[in-house]
């Protein structure tokens, strides 16, 4: 049963991996796809773009061939000042909603978003700014204050004032990031509610002051259009005839740009699908790896409540016999001569009942452990007293027993139960490492799931350098008798998982072959 349930489980996730490969080839043709579609759209509007050019210049009876490319050039700085306007005004107004929206609920992913974002457009702005051509922008003032029109003298001081206007924005945006940069790092800070909020309102003031600068430009670019919207004149027929041979090379490369997109469309939806199937699989998968672990320990604890009360009887019934036959062996055992060969006999046999009649105490705390007497403790306490208790014994063994970083978090246990589980852990890594290595006790906090439900927990971890659990031996080190040692009883670690288990815990492991081991007890806290 056990066999056939992995085999299912492994080829689950090789349907899995499956999947991820065809992923992988759709995110990949998709990439392809979109390369070449804004390989085209580009081509596409350059032609756009050239046809515009020469509606333009060519519309001017006699121009000269400067005219023409400082037409060309004007273009170019009209559109490039609508773009850089949107960009950053749009970029801006998504800093500006994920800073408010880290204010308000301290999530650290709009933090996150806002310095990704802030950082991008930072480096943008300063690549646009360093791209600047200063000579050639004076060139093209100076061609525009030569224009004899009346309104060239406010174009022409357009062109020179562009470099400067995206210096200010770049110097006022830096100062938005750092000003938001101190409201993030200090929200939530003791003493330091005034401050931020000090440094939110210059943010929203530099960001505010950002965005009309950004609007500026784009009025600039707006002057710039209509400029050329005033030089444009009658086009000649000759002109018209060039025009029109640009725009139908411009609505070929657009059937062209219409199928690449519809092609694309295909693509997307069939990557869709497959990120939908993927998404169904792994739920499944992460349902299942969370139920196995559960089922089972239901399945050992409805074993241990089914046999408590057969073990009680049983126990019962031994217990009765050894404490007879132990009475009588004493009374036998101080007839003979110490020393003597049955003296000894007789010292080995109540070693041995000493130890069955462990065996049975351990077999019925198992099957009905004491309720704990449930007190708010801290785990400092509990761990130091431990640490104290073993040393000596661990030091005899060259173990080094470290006490690490503990929390000072309150949570609910009986202190001498947990004592118990914590000497068995400590007493099964000692024998674990044999000689020369290192036991390491320490608490933290944390969310985790306990018993279907995400809540605030203390976990208390004991890490060793021994050995490690072998794969085969994981399945079976909480089973009831199971036991690596030549003297072990096996039910060490079963009952140390039923005392936490009263403690509405619960006990789990880390191990790797050759690496060490960590056990981790995991206990509410309170809240």
């Amino acid at each position: 049963m056990k066999t056939r349930f992995q085999l299912r489980f492994d080829l689950f996730e090789l349907g899995i991996l499956l999947t991820l490969l065809v992923t992988g080839w759709v995110v990949v043709t998709s990439y392809n796809t979109v390369t070449k579609f804004e390989a085209g759209r580009a081509k596409f509007n350059e032609s756009k773009q050239l046809a515009d050019t020469l509606e333009q210049a060519n519309s001017l009876a006699g121009a000269r061939l400067n005219d023409v490319f400082a037409m060309k050039d004007l273009s170019d700085l009209k559109n490039e000042c609508f773009t850089t306007s949107e960009h950053i005004c749009r970029t801006l107004s998504e800093l500006e909603t994920s800073l408010q929206s880290f204010v308000s609920n301290k999530n650290a992913e709009h933090l996150k978003q806002l310095q990704t974002r802030g950082q991008e457009l930072r480096q943008w702005l300063q690549k646009e700014t360093n791209r600047i051509d200063v000579a050639k922008q004076r060139d093209l003032g100076n061609w525009l204050s030569q224009q004899p029109t009346a309104s060239t003298n406010s174009i022409a001081s357009v062109a020179f004032d562009i470099s400067d206007l995206l210096i200010g924005i770049y110097k006022r945006y830096v100062q938005f990031l750092t000003n938001a940069d101190f409201v993030g790092r200090n929200t939530g800070l003791p003493l330091s509610r005034d401050r931020v909020q000090k440094r939110l309102r210059q943010a929203e003031d530099d960001a505010a002051q950002t965005q009309d600068l950004a609007k500026q430009l784009r009025s600039k670019g707006q002057a710039i259009e209509l400029f050329l919207n005033t030089q444009t004149g009658q086009i000649t027929t000759g002109n018209r005839a060039r025009v029109e041979v640009s725009e139908a090379v411009g609505l070929g490369q657009k059937r062209w740009l219409d199928r690449l997109e519809a092609q694309f469309q295909r693509v997307l939806l069939a990557t869709c699908v497959t990120v939908l199937a993927l998404c169904v699989l792994l739920t499944v998968t992460v349902y299942r790896r969370m139920e196995s672990p559960e089922h089972a320990k239901k399945e050992r604890q409805q074993i241990l409540t089914h046999f408590g009360a057969f073990a009680s009887q049983l126990a019962h019934e031994i217990r009765n016999p050894l404490t007879a036959i132990n009475a009588r062996l004493h009374a036998l055992q101080k007839s003979l001569t110490p020393g003597s060969a049955e003296y000894k006999d007789a010292t080995l046999i109540r070693s041995e009942i000493s130890r069955l009649d462990q065996i049975v105490r351990d077999f019925l705390l198992l099957a009905r452990p004491a309720e704990p007497r449930l007190a708010s403790i801290t785990s400092e306490l509990v761990l130091q007293e431990v640490k104290e208790l073993l040393l000596p014994q661990c030091q005899k063994r060259g173990i080094d027993l470290r006490l690490e970083s503990v929390v000072p978090i309150q949570f609910r246990a009986d202190a001498q139960q947990l004592k118990q589980v914590l000497i068995n852990l400590i007493q099964n890594a000692a024998d674990s490492i044999e000689q020369k290595g290192a036991i390491f006790l320490r608490a933290r906090t944390g969310e985790v799931w306990i018993k279907n439900n995400l809540k605030e927990a203390v976990m208390i971890e004991v890490e060793d350098t021994g050995a490690g659990i072998p794969a085969e031996f994981k399945e079976k080190i909480f089973d009831p008798f199971f036991s690596t040692k030549t003297n072990g009883t096996g039910l060490g670690l079963p009952i140390s998982a039923r005392i936490i288990d009263k403690h509405n815990g619960f006990l789990e492991f880390e191990s790797k072959a050759g690496e060490g081991t960590i056990f981790r007890i995991v206990l509410p806290a309170v809240s």
